[in-house]
């Protein structure tokens, strides 16, 4: 690669060129000039990430195969899969999805959640927040002072979706049933984090995200495209923790919907809003969907 100087400007008048190699000189530089200006126009602004919004969530739960039938048959019946051990399930839910793992033993909990970030430079991430005294682990995850997971993935060239590597080991399950899912998810709406403390907290999310959209008494929240991330203060006693995640769904009547949950093994949670309906899956994982 090439690279172009040009002298310092100076109060002196310009000499005109008088010889062959002066005028090449002039000539490289200026062909080469707007090629350097598209070239810093292109580096990319690493942080705040330029980001499509949140795209899937992971949860680690007690029994794969029973999470996997259950958020079947809520989002969507034809499951995907990872191809080799351990099992992990893939849910679609409209434009997004959700990771399903085992736990271990540990408690079940929802265990990251990703951003979709366009032009994504993972080495170059990596040195930028090393300076920050941020480590990036495996699979770009990166944890806020609570240990509460950002997973950081770049997208597909051609359109918001994973990249091609990140689908690359997983294969199509079975249908799990044939009766329709019971609501018909539309992309995932936010996901709200609980934490020990909000102002050691900010600076993490203000370093991502960029400047919050609204602050009330409990916590601010973010806007990343069309999805939102709450970061709020856990209640006191509580541990910090992801929370809950909330799926934009297709109007649907709740009573039918409040009674096949509860059919599939759900506990209904109480909501002052009546466009959402939360409930706590067999593992006490807190879901919200809300009628977009």
């Amino acid at each position: 690669m090439k690279i172009c100087r040009h002298s310092e400007s100076t109060d002196a008048p310009l000499a005109s060129p008088t010889s062959r190699r002066e005028l090449l000189q002039l000539a490289v530089a200026a062909a080469c000039w707007p090629l350097l200006a598209t070239a810093q126009e292109r580096s990319p602004e690493l942080l705040p990430l330029r980001t499509t919004g949140l795209q899937h969530f992971g949860m680690q739960v007690a029994d794969v195969e029973v999470a996997g039938q259950f958020y079947g048959r809520l989002f969507s019946p034809t499951l995907t899969k990872e191809a080799e051990p351990p099992l992990r399930y893939y849910v679609k839910i409209g434009s997004d999805s959700i990771a399903i793992g085992g736990a271990n033993g540990r408690a079940s909990r929802i265990d990251h959640y990703c951003a979709l970030i366009e032009d994504y430079h993972p080495a170059a991430m990596i040195e930028r927040l090393r300076t920050e005294g941020l480590t990036v682990g495996n699979q770009g995850l990166v944890g806020d002072p609570d240990g509460l997971r950002l997973q950081l993935l770049g997208m597909n060239e051609s359109a918001s979706s994973l990249p091609a590597e990140a689908l690359a080991s997983r294969r199509p399950s079975v249908r799990i049933t044939d009766e329709g899912p019971v609501v018909t998810p539309i992309a995932l709406e936010r996901v709200v984090l609980l934490v020990s403390d909000l102002e050691r907290a900010l600076p993490f999310y203000r370093l991502f995200f960029g400047a919050e959209s609204r602050r009330d008494a409990d916590g601010v929240w973010f806007q990343l495209a069309d999805t939102r991330l709450g970061v709020l203060t856990a209640p006191s006693g509580e541990p910090p923790r992801i929370d809950h995640y909330c799926v934009n769904v297709a109007p649907f009547d709740r009573d039918t919907v409040a009674a096949k949950l509860t059919a599939l093994g759900a506990t209904l949670v109480g909501s002052d809003d009546a466009d959402e309906l939360h409930f706590k899956d067999s593992d006490g994982i807190h879901v919200v969907l809300r009628a977009a």
